[in-house]
């Protein structure tokens, strides 16, 4: 390949760190999913996910949700993740090809 459009991703022992990294990040959106749809489908029982959003939000000095709304403030706490932790992969993504451009 010519010199003029290489990118940091075509090294060649690049590109099995980039497999493990990809693996990873599906992984990640894998569980995620799971646990939301555990959530959402009732499989995990209320108490537990009570219990863990009681930890959350104390540690952070917000107010617990009420048992009706414990579902649905899990799920958002999920959604909030997976696009935080997408938007932080964008930004490293972005940010390498802008250094590895010149």
């Amino acid at each position: 390949m010519h010199s003029r459009f290489r990118r940091c991703y075509d090294e060649p022992g690049l590109r099995a760190e980039g497999r493990v990294a990809a693996s990873i990040i599906i992984t990640f959106h894998v569980v995620m999913l799971l646990l939301a749809g555990g959530i959402a489908f009732r499989v995990i029982g209320t108490q537990r996910v009570s219990a863990l959003l009681g930890y959350l939000h104390n540690s952070i000095g917000i107010t617990t949700p009420s048992p009706g709304q414990v579902r649905m403030v899990a799920l958002i706490w999920i959604g909030t993740v997976i696009v935080t932790v997408d938007g932080c992969i964008l930004t490293l993504v972005m940010l390498a090809s802008l250094t590895h451009s010149r």
